[in-house]
């Protein structure tokens, strides 16, 4: 999103917003910064989207027109504007008030075309709420270990166990054990006795659903406070330690965003690390049951596949909701891989954590 300021012979203020940005709420965010700008100045103002003119003193108002204007366009190249019209005697005023003035600033020198793309880092904010609207943005979402999108397969979740690597010497199968592992990484023995047994398990999803499952009442109590930037250290650790990982990661297109489709999933983290999308998630299990009856001549194995691909291809139905901290990981760590840079990781808060694995604390 970006603003383009200038005046008219009615003093008016042109914002215009790409059809392609980060997320709808860190777009709508922008937009109430400029607007309280003039409501703080108390300018009197309307907005005129084309030929329509919206009497809304209040700036939350405006919020239902601007998102189903952005969700119901579905030409990617034409843009959502406004004028913002100043009707208080603007013959005294050359200029806009300063704190909107700063903020359409702001956001042309961060938001503007030659320096916006879906993985700038700048737009990735983690544990933050977010909607995604697959109408106006290339979404890739992924559930499976054998999920398989425009030819690509995105076995990128944590529950992946091709992707071995070590930490401190130590072999990890997947990042979900080593994730699992920060739960319980107290300076205990017992609490070391369940990260071996995690790394013991038949697999990332024995090691989730049965140590775990056995031993969730010694799991850290401050844990939440620490779960999102643990991840992503340990999905980074993946990065630098599996060369196969990262070759599929930067495989990934630029304007690609991940998420980790988590609709059906049961669990109270579901909306944290991905994403909700009914809609979707109906319409392809439609697809499934249609593609199941008329497909009965095919092997078990053939038919798998065809669906496989079949449901993956249908992206572009409904919104996604949630916070998408997986899919958020994956995109910076993607991203420091291209540029050669690191994650910015909040070490102060890990250190605080004094997080132990197999009886030695890390030393980030």
């Amino acid at each position: 999103m970006y603003l383009v300021v200038g005046t008219g012979d009615y003093w008016n203020w042109e914002a215009s917003v790409l059809g392609l940005y980060p997320n709808l709420n860190s777009a709508w965010r922008a937009l109430v910064k400029f607007m309280k700008g003039l409501k703080d100045y108390k300018y009197n103002y309307v907005f005129d989207k084309k030929h329509s003119l919206y009497n809304k003193e209040e700036y939350y108002a405006f919020k239902s027109i601007f998102l189903q204007n952005i969700f119901n366009d579905n030409n990617l190249i034409e843009w959502f504007w406004f004028k913002v019209k100043i009707n208080n005697n603007p013959q005294n005023h050359n200029s806009l008030p300063n704190p909107a003035e700063e903020e359409s600033q702001n956001i042309s020198a961060t938001c503007s075309p030659s320096s916006f793309t879906n993985s700038n880092l700048t737009s990735i904010i983690l544990d933050q709420e977010e909607t995604y609207n697959p109408l106006t943005q290339k979404i890739w979402c992924f559930k499976h270990v054998d999920d398989i999108v425009e030819g690509t397969l995105l076995n990128l979740g944590n529950m992946v166990s091709c992707y071995p690597f070590q930490v401190d010497r130590i072999d990890w199968r997947s990042s979900e054990e080593l994730y699992l592992a920060g739960e319980f990484s107290l300076d205990s023995e017992e609490h070391r006795i369940v990260q071996e047994a995690l790394r013991a398990a038949k697999s990332p999803y024995a090691a989730k659903r049965f140590v775990k499952g056995k031993h969730h009442k010694l799991i850290r109590e401050d844990f939440p406070e620490f779960r999102t930037q643990w991840m992503l250290w340990c999905v980074w650790q993946k990065c630098k330690g599996n060369e196969d990982f990262r070759k599929k990661l930067l495989s990934i297109p630029d304007d690609v965003i991940l998420i980790e489709e988590t609709t059906t999933d049961t669990g109270g983290t579901a909306k944290i690390w991905g994403c909700s999308n009914k809609e979707l998630s109906t319409a392809r299990k439609q697809l499934k049951e249609k593609l199941t009856e008329e497909n009965g001549h095919l092997t078990k194995k053939a038919l798998a596949h065809l669906i496989n691909v079949e449901t993956n291809a249908i992206r572009n139905i409904g919104l996604f909701t949630g916070q998408n901290n997986i899919g958020k990981i994956l995109m910076i760590c993607k991203q420091c891989l291209r540029d050669g840079t690191e994650p910015d990781i909040n070490f102060d808060l890990l250190r605080s954590k004094h997080i132990h694995l197999l009886g030695k604390e890390l030393q980030f």
